[in-house]
């Protein structure tokens, strides 16, 4: 019995001991299943999903040619590209992709991310914010369109507010215009600029208010404004002695406060509205206004006034252009034949010299306005020699292409406004006419020089009688001067 316990106890211990050790192996049972291509291809389309370009480009790379997956690995190498801030790329990328899928969208998608990305960077580059903001509320279908829109226009109106805060209320105006109805842009554009008009104006800065309260469209009294900082100024001009200038401030201000009754009764506005009259005649192209003195008589020992022509009236610098009425003397271009241009010519000489000293006394002199005489190849013949330098000149002669425009003269055609007479002074050395051509007056049509040079070397160009250009010699000694000037309308002598 002994041994038949021991031996059951045997038994046992060995069933344990493998029970035991089937217990530390692995259970067994089928091996794992490797992972398809719809599957990872799937998966991949799931990263692109997200936006996960990178992750989705590296599963497209081991998929090769399966499905669309060489171009849809393109597609998220672009996205990728482009999200990183290399639009350079983004932009290549997407262009050989063609049509496919969105991609031209997504060239323009990312276009507008670089515009937006440069905003800051440069002068009057926070229009890319602007441009950026408009752009994607027109592709609205990228799901962060209206969110970037609304980015940009709030960076944008930051901006602006830091340029006021800076003290450039020009630029922050610019700004804030080009938000247009974002917040309070417009709203507040225009109440700075409202603002500024009152300060500039209570500085007396009036030109300055003007444009500002010019600026402001939102606000129903700023024509009154506008006018007010007028008559103010009116005021002061005419407190620091400037009646004439405080005359026409007010005579702009007609019907405004006490302007009507001031005009009528005080004496300074009546000398400047007795002045203006006097100073009608020269408002107007065409009129003939008397100014200086020449001799015009045969025997040459008078002093006649001067007619002249109203050619152009300046009205923004108080000036006018006048051209004498007659031919006031024979006098060459240039006194040898030579080669020579209007800066170097001997009549430029006479006209600055010999004869503005005969024809007006000092005080007119001071009234005529020294000008920059335009001598480029435009104001010449087309086909004929090159003016030479521009030059500064009190009294000059018209060009070609000035008494084109003031007369019509060109030469291939006879001009009769453009005929001009001698006076009997003038006619006296044996000036160059033809009985054949009158003027408008009837009087005996002349040559008289211009200034420009003519179709040669040593030509100079002229209005021949008929009122044709012409070419002659520059020594020519049978050619009428009518003198040009500026004259200044606002000088003492008026």
């Amino acid at each position: 019995m002994k041994k038949w316990l021991l031996l059951l106890a045997a038994v046992i211990l060995v069933l344990v001991c493998t029970a035991c050790s089937n217990q530390d192996e692995e259970p067994s049972g089928p091996a794992p299943t490797p992972e398809t291509e719809a599957s990872k291809y799937s998966r991949a389309q799931s990263m692109l999903a997200k936006n996960q370009f990178a992750e989705a480009a590296a599963l497209f790379d081991e998929l090769g040619s399966y499905e669309e997956s060489t171009k849809l690995s393109m597609y998220c190498k672009a996205a990728a590209a482009g999200e990183s801030g290399d639009y350079d790329a983004a932009y290549s990328g997407f262009q050989l992709l063609g049509e496919y899928k969105d991609s031209q969208y997504m060239i323009t998608y990312y276009k507008i991310r670089a515009a937006e990305a440069s905003a800051g960077t440069e002068a009057d580059s926070w229009k890319n914010w602007i441009r950026a903001a408009n752009s994607y509320d027109k592709i609205s279908i990228f799901r962060d369109s209206g969110e970037r829109a609304k980015a940009c226009r709030k960076t944008a109106y930051a901006y602006a507010k830091s340029l006021e805060a800076a003290g450039d209320r020009e630029g922050a105006y610019e700004v804030f215009k080009g938000l247009g109805d974002y917040s309070d842009s417009a709203a507040y554009a225009e109440k700075m600029y409202y603002d500024l008009g009152v300060e500039e104006r209570a500085a007396g800065n009036w030109d300055e208010a003007v444009a500002a309260f010019g600026k402001v469209s939102g606000y129903s009294d700023v024509a009154e404004q506008i006018t007010e900082t007028r008559y103010q100024q009116a005021y002061a001009v005419l407190n620091a002695g400037d009646y004439i200038g405080a005359y026409d401030l007010l005579c702009g201000l007609k019907g405004y406060k006490d302007v009507d009754r001031f005009l009528a009764e005080d004496d300074r506005m009546k000398a400047a509205a007795a002045r203006e009259t006097r100073l009608e005649p020269y408002q107007k192209a065409g009129n003939y206004v008397t100014f200086g003195t020449y001799p015009q008589t045969a025997a040459g020992t008078d002093s006649t006034p001067i007619e002249w022509m109203v050619l152009k009236y300046d009205a923004e610098n108080k000036k006018a252009l006048l051209l004498s009425r007659y031919g006031l003397d024979v006098v060459p271009y240039n006194t040898e034949t030579a080669a020579v241009f209007w800066e170097t010519c001997s009549l430029r000489a006479w006209l600055n010299g010999d004869f503005t000293e005969r024809a007006f006394s000092a005080e007119q002199q001071a009234a005529i306005l020294m000008t920059e005489v335009d001598n480029s190849r435009g104001q010449g013949h087309v086909r004929w020699m090159v003016g030479g330098n521009n030059t500064q000149d009190r009294v000059f002669l018209l060009s070609c292409e000035e008494a084109y425009q003031y007369f019509g003269v060109n030469n291939y055609s006879e001009t009769k406004k453009a005929r001009a007479a001698a006076t009997q002074y003038a006619l006296r050395t044996g000036v160059s006419y033809s009985g054949d051509y009158k003027t408008n007056d009837g009087d005996t049509a002349c040559s008289w020089w211009l200034r420009s040079p003519g179709k040669y070397k040593m030509n100079a160009a002229s209005i021949y009688c008929s009122g044709e250009l012409d070419s002659v010699n520059v020594s020519k000694d049978s050619i009428i001067v009518r003198p040009v000037l500026w004259l200044d309308l606002t000088a003492d002598i008026f």
